[in-house]
């Protein structure tokens, strides 16, 4: 395996994540601007309807998209603060870990991370005890470029093991992320000599179930979404009919 080779798997790795949220994140925009406008419109025709407020008619929904807009700048303005403030704390390093948290260990998301973050690992150390590197600082470097902390800290516990002349496949026997088949394949490797392409494989195997595991959840992230937009466009006709009924009956004195 070669630089080359690792630097395209790392980008293959990304554009897949990339272009598998892309859909979701489009879903769940067009839920919060279409499901706020919605809301307010259909209090401006409510109020048309029932004569409370005088806020109805082409008037009512001109004052209305003013004020929508205000809203939707500020609450623009408040995304834009959260943004400002997760920038800060990725620069101080805090961030990874808030956000590791969701990443590893919620599922469906703690599957594709943790089958990624392997998949980076192996193919790393296999990059670098290729090139006659220490084992010890190859586990180091390769447990860092998984870009989880928790998953980085589950790797380094191996270390101590390593220096007290322990296999590999001894040093990752507590290492919770580690597969079983990726063991095997350690073992494997080990007692044939041929560590580097055990290494390549594992990191191969792990990448292609990441990306199974990456369309499971993105199909599952879909789904929840696409209910979610059912249940609140159910939750809005209820709110309107509930509400001119409502009006009615109140303007008739019932």
């Amino acid at each position: 395996m070669t630089v080359a080779d690792y630097y395209e798997d790392r980008l293959a790795m990304q554009r897949s994540i990339v272009s598998a949220l892309i859909y979701p994140c489009f879903l769940l925009t067009a839920a919060w601007f279409i499901g706020s406008f919605t809301y307010g419109i259909i209090n401006v025709a409510l109020s048309g309807f029932t004569g409370n407020g005088g806020g109805g008619g082409i008037q009512g929904i001109q004052e209305y998209i003013g004020v929508y807009i205000g809203f939707q700048i500020k609450a623009m303005t408040v995304l834009a603060l959260f943004i400002v403030i997760a920038l800060l704390l990725s620069k101080l390093g805090l961030l990874r870990w808030v956000t590791g948290i969701v990443s590893t260990f919620v599922w469906p998301f703690s599957t594709v991370t943790r089958k990624f973050g392997m998949a980076r690992f192996f193919r790393s150390l296999s990059l670098m005890l290729s090139s006659g590197l220490n084992v010890v600082h190859s586990i180091k470097k390769s447990a860092e470029v998984t870009g989880n902390p928790y998953i980085e800290r589950d790797l380094l516990q191996a270390i101590p093991h390593v220096q007290n002349g322990a296999t590999l496949v001894e040093a990752f026997a507590d290492s919770r992320l580690m597969t079983p088949l990726a063991r095997e394949m350690l073992a494997i490797g080990e007692v044939s000599g041929k560590l580097d392409e055990q290494l390549n494989k594992a990191a191969q195997y792990h990448f292609n179930d990441a990306n199974e595991a990456l369309k499971r959840a993105v199909q599952i992230l879909t789904y929840m979404m696409m209910t979610g937009i059912f249940l609140l466009v159910g939750a809005l006709v209820v709110y309107f009919w509930v509400k001119l009924y409502g009006g009615m009956m109140d303007g008739l004195g019932i």
